[in-house]
């Protein structure tokens, strides 16, 4: 079941192939990688890029860094 998230299938995949009803008895099975981790990382940080969604924390409302403006 591992190898099925090391090989990028969906949790929904997941179950279908084992047979599972519901995600939380899937996810006992399959083991997160650090594979894993840094693929979803990723496809999050590109999707947040792609759609414009990227979040300043903790700047005061400001547009750029302290570290952009100088």
């Amino acid at each position: 079941m591992t190898e099925l998230g090391d090989a990028e299938l969906t949790e929904q995949g997941v179950m279908s192939l084992s047979m599972h009803k519901t995600p939380q008895a899937a996810r006992l099975y399959v083991k997160r990688t650090e594979r894993q981790r840094a693929t979803a990382a990723r496809k999050r940080r590109q999707w947040v890029e792609e759609n414009g969604l990227a979040t300043i924390v903790g700047m005061g409302g400001q547009t750029k860094s302290w570290n952009e403006q100088c």
